[in-house]
């Protein structure tokens, strides 16, 4: 979508209060992040940069300046125990 994730998500409402699905996205460092930010946060979603080396929790969304990590997953508080059961979280 291109840095018009958030209208994505916005159109997807209903579908993340009904089942609280795991997201991967693609972030690109100065486009998205606050707008992403701010929708996640209210909805209880963590936010985990793919690395090299594996995902990295992080308490906001920021993208990676080199542009070599730019995929995340956000997921739900309350599934968060599935999420590292499948990634080695650091």
């Amino acid at each position: 979508t291109e840095g018009n994730e958030d209208e994505v998500l916005a159109g997807a409402s209903e579908l993340f209060q009904r089942s609280r699905p795991f997201v991967f996205c693609e972030v690109l460092k100065g486009l998205t992040e606050e707008k992403l930010n701010a929708w996640f946060e209210s909805r209880r979603y963590r936010f985990f940069r793919l690395e090299a080396d594996g995902p990295r929790a992080l308490s906001r969304i920021e993208g990676d300046a080199t542009y070599r990590a730019r995929n995340f997953l956000f997921a739900p508080e309350e599934r968060i125990d599935t999420a590292l059961l499948h990634f080695r979280v650091r």
